[in-house]
């Protein structure tokens, strides 16, 4: 198994914007977020819609151009992410209420995988790992390297159906809880990689993979 260990220690000077103060501060936040009951009310507030109507025409501009619409159901959205902390995880499952969740949310605008897969690490730090681009890269070159690892989990098109994506999600879910025990077997500190590390590791390595696949390509254009 190859050390990561050296992967996550160059996190911080790769991606300043996502150090510790920043994640640590999220957490912070994503923990003050009130009951699911407490949500509705607020939401439901004359002085909240009042700002709803000032928030439409701002969203509605930013979206005619973005490529990556902002949510505009933001009822729906802090709605499902207050009921998804209060969610009962069981071995990091996407089953039940969880899964329910994850449908509702993948299908608004704007919500790929990686985003909502950050929602519920975020909601549910020690049971969900983020996954994105750099992190499939990772998982990709880490299966080349130890068979120990079977299959590398992908990430599902954009287009694809919301019972795709979940089962993508939880295929990284598994892989990445197999991962971490495979490194935690002999090592010194094993409570020390959760997937907070792993997500830095593997950003870390995966960009490596990623930048070396491209220049590969373009010394093979350049050759041709």
């Amino acid at each position: 198994m190859i050390n990561l260990t050296p992967y996550a220690l160059r996190f911080d000077s790769e991606y300043p914007k996502y150090r510790d103060d920043t994640y640590l501060r999220i957490l912070a936040v994503v923990a003050k977020i009130p009951s699911v009951a407490t949500v509705k009310r607020m939401t439901a507030d004359p002085a909240f819609q009042n700002f709803l109507t000032l928030a439409d025409p701002v969203i509605a501009i930013k979206n005619y151009k973005s490529q990556i619409p902002f949510p505009t159901q933001l009822v729906t959205l802090w709605t499902q992410i207050a009921e998804l902390k209060d969610c009962s995880i069981t071995g990091a499952s996407l089953l039940g209420e969880p899964g329910e969740v994850f449908r509702n949310i993948i299908s608004l605008d704007g919500f790929q995988l990686p985003t909502v897969s950050a929602i519920y690490h975020f909601c549910h730090p020690g049971d969900f790992p983020i996954v994105d681009r750099n992190v499939a890269a990772a998982c990709d070159y880490l299966c080349r390297k130890c068979d120990k690892l079977g299959l590398a989990p992908k990430l599902p098109p954009p287009k694809a159906p919301a019972e795709c994506k979940m089962a993508r999600y939880t295929a990284f879910i598994k892989f990445i809880e197999h991962l971490l025990f495979l490194m935690r077997e002999g090592h010194a500190h094993p409570e020390e990689l959760d997937f907070r590390f792993i997500d830095k590791a593997l950003m870390v390595l995966g960009a490596d993979v990623i930048k070396q696949r491209e220049s590969t390509r373009k010394n093979r254009r350049v050759a041709k």
